[in-house]
């Protein structure tokens, strides 16, 4: 009982107090029959991947929420990874929630473990054990009520079984996701200067000249560790290159659509064996293949 009068209590407190303005939360979380954690903060992220970058039907437009304990970063809502990070890394204590938009299902709940771990799941959602109540998008602004309408279990995972309850009230702004400045398709992506970055890598890998492949690859690039093995394991790692990106040709009639986000973009590739997509960035007012990280999210 003692988990449940504490977290009665908690309720009553802050549903009798107005929300502070922006990012911010009111309630616990609570493991057990230990004291509850008073959920103070909430940011929101929206999760946004462009038309020319679907492959599913679902799961393209989301709202990210993270519910917790001490002031994170809006990143930290980008992805349940980003909340992994600062449950691992900083002992964050808290939640983290998808929301299927335009639909406004809650999709996923993520939970910090006592360990320092976290714990997902994606079903019995809104139902009669877990419940999104009250939700509400207004603009740049999300609001709702997050609770257990009973006790929840993590599994065991070799640290012991344990119960977790939250009941909590949230409002935050929300960090949209980047828009394209420019969205570029068939001949116009193609002769973009943004393509022309991705064909010169192509030309570089299809050179022969392992010192000079070393020299002209950029060091964010993911095989540019590889190409730094010995002589005959960078040779290999070359050919691997190869196969994925293609020929210098055959890559530029591949790519279908272009999109632009200021100094970094996102070129896509199209052919019958599927598609591809490489990040490139300006770096020194030129177009290069660098940055691994989508510009989208």
């Amino acid at each position: 009982m003692r988990l449940w009068i504490g977290l009665a209590a908690m309720s009553a407190v802050f549903s009798a107090s107005t929300l502070a303005a922006q990012d911010s939360a009111s309630g616990s979380l609570q493991y057990d029959d230990a004291p509850a954690i008073a959920i103070a903060h909430a940011v929101a992220h929206e999760y946004l991947i462009p038309e020319e970058l679907r492959g599913n039907p679902e799961g393209n437009h989301r709202l990210h929420i993270v519910l917790s304990e001490a002031m994170v970063p809006a990143l930290a809502a980008a992805s349940e990874s980003a909340f992994l990070a600062e449950v691992e890394g900083n002992g964050l204590r808290g939640l983290y929630l998808e929301i299927e938009l335009p639909d406004r299902r809650w999709s996923r709940l993520s939970i910090a473990r006592p360990n320092g771990e976290i714990e997902g799941r994606s079903f019995g959602l809104g139902g009669s054990e877990l419940a999104l109540d009250e939700l509400s998008i207004d603009g740049d602004i999300v609001s709702g009520h997050a609770r257990t309408v009973v006790a929840q279990e993590l599994p065991d995972w070799g640290d012991g079984a344990t119960r977790y309850a939250f009941d909590i009230r949230f409002r935050a702004p929300i960090s949209r996701a980047p828009v394209p400045t420019e969205r570029l398709s068939g001949p116009d992506a193609r002769s973009s200067p943004q393509a022309a970055a991705v064909i010169a890598l192509a030309q570089l890998l299809a050179s022969d000249d392992l010192s000079r492949v070393r020299a002209g690859l950029h060091p964010r690039q993911p095989f540019a560790a590889a190409m730094a093995a010995s002589d005959p394991d960078a040779r290999e790692a070359l050919i691997d290159v190869r196969e994925y990106i293609g020929s210098p040709e055959d890559l530029r009639a591949s790519i279908e659509f272009v999109l632009v986000y200021g100094d970094r973009a996102v070129v896509v590739t199209r052919t019958e064996q599927g598609g591809g997509r490489f990040v490139v960035e300006r770096e020194n007012g030129a177009w290069v293949v660098a940055a691994q990280d989508q510009p989208y999210r």
